[in-house]
């Protein structure tokens, strides 16, 4: 069993995640007009965790930038993906993009110099049963089998370092973890008698991270090339396998 194509895929999150050598203030930097181009729909601050979060949708979806201590998140998740009758999303690589675009403009904008860069997707994929979905697993991880022994409940993490191509020194870990899952969802019938409909998914969490032994900071247009590295990453892990 080959491996589903590229544009198969339905994107539940986005994360993009820096860690920075110092505590970050993000209060009145206007972050959320520079990332997403729009004011923020909601503003929480909370020193006495060091934490502070912004929220408001971006993409079609429901975005957030949340600061603790030394480290930024952005986050846009797309809860409803995939789901009968849900609304229809951006194709992977469109959202890859924008969200590169996005990223891009922000860390421009700032200047920043981080110490460590992360860029997570999690994503699924509609399957016909657990055990196809358990065959396009093992054309993920060759060296497995579970067809033949008749598993169920299968989950597979790997982490693949390999050493980034844009900066000669540094490693990129590609963390790729794959589950099978059967997702229900009760929609009132015109007569007004519930109706359960159910599907099966695979679903796929990429983190890839550069490596903590990494010591240097990056600066802007070094770690705008890093995340455009991991986004090719994506893309190849997706339609090559690990």
């Amino acid at each position: 069993m080959g491996l589903p194509k590229l544009e198969s895929w339905q994107v539940e999150a986005l994360r993009f995640s820096l860690f920075f050598a110092v505590p970050v203030n993000a209060q009145h930097q206007k972050w959320w007009e520079s990332f997403a181009g729009r004011e923020a729909e909601a503003k929480v601050n909370k020193p006495h965790l060091g934490e502070y979060t912004e929220t408001g949708s971006f993409l079609d979806g429901q975005c957030e930038l949340k600061i603790l201590f030394n480290r930024v998140d952005w986050a846009v998740s797309f809860p409803f993906a995939g789901l009968p009758h849900s609304p229809s999303h951006l194709e992977l690589k469109v959202l890859l993009a924008e969200w590169l675009m996005a990223i891009s403009r922000w860390m421009n904008n700032e200047g920043f110099t981080p110490q460590r860069i992360a860029l997570g997707v999690a994503m699924i994929v509609p399957v016909a049963s657990e055990k196809f979905s358990n065959s396009v697993i093992e054309s993920f991880f060759p060296f497995v089998d579970f067809t033949s022994k008749n598993l169920i409940d299968i989950a597979i993490q790997v982490n693949s370092p390999t050493p980034s191509l844009r900066l000669p020194g540094l490693s990129i870990n590609r963390l790729v973890r794959l589950n099978t899952a059967t997702r229900q969802v009760v929609n009132m019938a015109a007569s007004g008698v519930p109706v359960v409909e159910a599907d099966t998914v695979l679903r796929c969490d990429l983190d890839i991270n550069t490596s903590p032994q990494w010591m240097n900071l990056f600066g802007v247009r070094s770690a705008i090339d890093i995340v455009e590295e991991m986004i090719g990453d994506v893309e190849v892990i997706l339609t090559k396998s690990i």
